[in-house]
């Protein structure tokens, strides 16, 4: 397991804010909402110097987070475009949109992506595998069943290596 590595939420936004043509930025787990205060001012400094798209993942339900009463948390959802909610479960999985699985809500907080509603509710899902020297990393949500057939592929791909 690797140590973690504490960032101020200023040195994160400067580090997004330097890639060029970037429209929007996504978070996921851990859990956001955990860190509502750093997230608060990360969300604010890059709203300031940049109109991004943020999409935000949250294991919590949209009526959980307001229940909270919490300045920061209430402040975040004020700054988010998307907020996909409801804890992710695996065996709900239904490779449609981009929540995760199908108890999780998608919410439109602002209209910046109402366009593109069918992308985040109906658009069977696509990831990208990134194969590195010794490790191999995944972007995007998993579609079911991708551990077996990702072996498969590994095996098949090993055959032809061999041959």
């Amino acid at each position: 397991m690797t140590e973690a590595t504490l960032v101020e939420p200023q040195v994160i936004a400067d580090q997004i804010l330097s890639i060029p043509n970037l429209e929007g930025l996504t978070v996921s787990g851990g859990e956001p909402m955990l860190q509502a205060m750093a997230l608060l001012e990360l969300f604010t400094s890059l709203k300031q110097h940049r109109d991004l798209s943020i999409i935000c993942f949250t294991g919590f339900t949209l009526a959980q987070l307001q229940a909270k009463c919490d300045r920061n948390i209430d402040a975040i959802l004020r700054t988010i475009d998307v907020l996909i909610d409801g804890q992710y479960i695996s065996g709900q999985n239904d490779n449609q949109g981009w929540r995760g699985s199908s108890n999780q809500v998608v919410h439109f907080l602002t209209s910046k992506h109402l366009t593109e509603s069918r992308l985040f509710l109906e658009r069977k899902r696509d990831v990208e595998i990134h194969f590195q020297y010794d490790a191999t990393l995944l972007v995007g949500i998993p579609p079911q069943h991708i551990q077996t057939a990702f072996e498969q592929t590994m095996i098949n791909l090993a055959l032809q290596i061999r041959d």
